[in-house]
């Protein structure tokens, strides 16, 4: 993928360009938080908000996250889930009497991370009184989700879309972890191998997401990439002055 807008691109070409390297990436399973966080880097470089294409790109780029946290979380993949949705990707732990902050190891917990620096004093305790916490990088999925509202861009349905499947996701992460008992240490295992009964309902609760907001999405770039002023479903109208 390219590391930057060429300046001799109009901006619409560039979000052309960026829509249609999404589409070659489109398959859930070969997406990863690393070329999210990529992708998100380069739809910033093109830095066109006040173009509508540029906020039907960043949604597809949004559609693609939501896609794949939905079936990390069908498929019992706790962490990498939380990577997209909960986890920050980074945070700056500031020390008393220590100018420069200390980055957060991302999957290991505080108590463990900082506890020879507390001594006898009790980690927990020193944690309290010593530290604060800065999130310096949230995580892609709630960055993505961010940008979207506060952009003013995009339809209000749409936004509702994306908060419910957000929330979805986040329902279906508890229901995995709760299900998670003796001899269900797997849960992928367990949704294989439960009777018909239980995997109805097991069915029920995952999030099972397909990519059809994602292809519309990108019909809608392809056709307004010729017509500017052509009104999309997905964008708010009157557009905010």
């Amino acid at each position: 993928m390219a590391s930057a807008c060429p300046t001799d691109r109009r901006p619409e070409q560039a979000l052309l360009d960026f829509s249609r390297r999404l589409d070659r990436r489109a398959a859930p399973w070969s997406i990863d938080e690393p070329w999210l966080v990529e992708c998100a880097s380069e739809l910033a470089r093109i830095d066109a908000p006040e173009l509508g294409l540029y906020w039907l790109a960043a949604a597809r780029l949004t559609e693609l996250a939501l896609v794949r946290a939905g079936l990390c979380a069908d498929g019992g993949e706790l962490t990498a889930v939380g990577d997209l949705l909960l986890n920050p990707r980074l945070i700056h732990v500031h020390i008393k009497g220590r100018c420069v902050p200390v980055e957060k190891e991302r999957h290991t917990p505080l108590t463990v991370q900082f506890a020879s620096w507390a001594g006898d004093r009790g980690v927990k305790s020193w944690l309290k009184h010593q530290t604060t916490l800065q999130i310096v990088e949230k995580p892609i999925l709630t960055s993505l989700r961010d940008m979207l509202a506060g952009g003013g861009r995009l339809a209000p349905s749409y936004l509702e879309s994306v908060d419910e499947r957000m929330q979805r996701i986040a329902d279906t992460v508890n229901f995995v972890a709760c299900s998670h008992g003796p001899g269900r240490s797997d849960f992928g295992q367990y949704a294989a191998s439960a009777a018909f009964s239980e995997a109805v309902f097991v069915q029920a609760h995952l999030c099972r997401f397909d990519t059809a907001v994602f292809q519309a999405l990108g019909r809608e770039i392809e056709t307004m990439a010729g017509c500017p002023d052509r009104p999309s479903r997905f964008l708010a109208e009157p557009w905010p002055q």
